[in-house]
């Protein structure tokens, strides 16, 4: 709200525009004070709370499903990291022409242990011939 000018003032009519500038700026006031009013009202309601509640579970949403797309990409790389080494261990051992017929399971991935299978059951028939 402006101040009042007085210095402006020189005649009847002059007082007149003053106190109607006055008079707009509070109906302004006012207007703005019911809208606030009513904007705090309709806070409090259901379909506000409701629309609220799930414009945030939308964004929590995406934030899971980026870290959950993280995980798989980070866990896809470990898996290959992993069975690389089974992979060369092998290949070393069909390579050693049926040296060692023993095999050990130590765990791993599914990839990994399946791998393991294979180069068991080759070795065994390599040591059968």
């Amino acid at each position: 709200m402006k101040k009042v000018r007085y210095r402006h003032i020189r005649s009847l009519a002059d007082l007149r525009a003053e106190r109607q500038r006055i008079s707009d700026e509070i109906e302004d006031l006012e207007d703005r004070l019911q809208d606030d009013y009513h904007s705090i009202s309709e806070m409090f309601s259901i379909s506000y709370v409701a629309g609220r509640i799930a414009q945030q579970t939308s964004v929590l949403y995406n934030i899971v499903e980026y870290a959950q797309s993280g995980y798989e990409f980070v866990r896809r790389i470990y898996d290959k990291v992993r069975r690389k080494p089974a992979e060369e261990e092998t290949a070393a051992g069909d390579n050693s022409g049926g040296e060692d017929c023993a095999c050990s399971a130590d765990g791993g991935s599914k990839t990994a242990k399946a791998a393991k299978a294979k180069a068991k059951s080759r070795k065994k028939a390599a040591c059968e011939k």
